[in-house]
């Protein structure tokens, strides 16, 4: 019964996320019709990221919208779209479809990551179904949301990143922290650095247990997740500054200017993402992400202690980072902390159902 509603779910969850990406049958202004037309080139020549393949009018090479070789972007997620298309032929559907599987992983990575948290199989159907039901998470698959499918793959291997850590916190074998590596190298060759999410919590304990135990071994597997990402990372870089070095210099220092300026008008206070709470998890359901990190922590014998920890550094930190560091503001830039988010609101309704039998009990006859 277990695994048929765990089924039926997934189910669920594929069949809306194929819906959605049937919904359009045209490309969105921001940012899809970019990343499908590079795409589309892509399935060429994987190796040479072209806009405008034969531009026919003088351009301009630093202007992302309008350039011939586009390296505004990691390449993963389009080598995917280009492959997709490569199947199953030239279309805004089939550019879509690799979000269509990777958002309904996503789901059992849900399911998966709660159980590992909570032992609790109730709480992490609840989680498993709010990220099947998703708004702004189907809204990328259709590429409605800017940065679409983009931020789709960008966040699946962070989640996946953050499953394998929590596998590997489990059953302490090599092969785990291995797979950290390859799913952040994956993340990063999707985006950027934020792929690197998992490894601050994992330092952090890691360090913890080098300075209690005192034993080499326990920083090790981190050095070797690490290697593994930049190994998989890296390769992509050097080819850009190889073959482009003066569009890829250029690309670089745009990245960090995201930092410290407020690029093509991206701009916001300091509570831009909070108020945009009620868009990522849904009116008045929003509320209950603070309270299942209270509930995790004032529970916290009831789970994974370190793993409570790393979910909620990695909710915070992404959350902080974007809202006070960077200066350049973009809806889904939070996002990708949206199923962690969607973790704790599970648990807390998991809590509030708890409570249900005590309220009643108290109530005069």
């Amino acid at each position: 019964m277990k695994n048929a509603t765990l089924i039926l779910i997934l189910v669920l969850g594929f069949f809306l996320r194929l819906h959605y990406a049937h919904l359009d049958p045209y490309l969105h202004a921001w940012d899809e019709r970019y990343h499908a037309l590079v795409a589309k080139n892509l399935m060429d020549d994987p190796l040479l990221p072209l806009l405008r393949a034969e531009p026919l009018v003088p351009y301009d090479d630093k202007a992302w919208c309008c350039n011939h070789i586009w390296v505004h972007k990691q390449p993963l997620f389009m080598w995917q779209m280009a492959a997709s298309m490569a199947i199953f032929g030239v279309s805004e559907f089939a550019m879509r479809y690799p979000s269509v599987l990777m958002g309904c992983l996503m789901i059992l990575l849900c399911f998966r990551i709660t159980m590992l948290l909570t032992q609790h199989w109730m709480t992490s159907i609840v989680a498993a179904l709010i990220m099947t039901t998703s708004n702004y998470h189907l809204e990328q698959v259709s590429g409605w949301i800017g940065m679409d499918q983009n931020d789709v793959a960008f966040s699946f291997y962070i989640l996946a990143s953050i499953w394998a850590y929590a596998e590997f916190k489990l059953k302490n074998q090599i092969i785990w922290a291995l797979l950290v590596g390859v799913f952040c190298g994956l993340a990063m060759l999707n985006k950027w650095l934020t792929g690197l999410l998992v490894f601050l919590p994992w330092a952090l304990l890691s360090l913890y247990h080098f300075y209690t135990e005192k034993k080499v071994k326990m920083i090790v597997p981190i050095f070797l997740a690490l290697i593994t990402s930049f190994a998989i990372f890296l390769p992509w870089q050097v080819y850009l500054f190889h073959q482009f070095p003066d569009l890829a210099r250029y690309e670089m220092t745009y990245n960090q200017r995201h930092l410290s300026e407020v690029l093509e008008g991206h701009g916001g206070s300091a509570v831009f993402y909070l108020e945009r709470f009620p868009q990522y998890f849904g009116t008045q359901l929003y509320l209950l992400v603070p309270a299942g990190i209270w509930v995790a922590w004032y529970h916290r014998k009831r789970g994974d202690l370190a793993l409570n920890f790393t979910l909620s550094l990695c909710l915070l930190v992404v959350l902080f980072f974007f809202s006070i560091v960077a200066q350049t503001k973009l809806p889904s830039y939070v996002f990708i902390i949206a199923p962690i988010g969607f973790i704790y609101i599970a648990i807390a309704i998991n809590a509030l159902f708890d409570l249900l039998p005590t309220l009643s009990s108290k109530q005069p006859c």
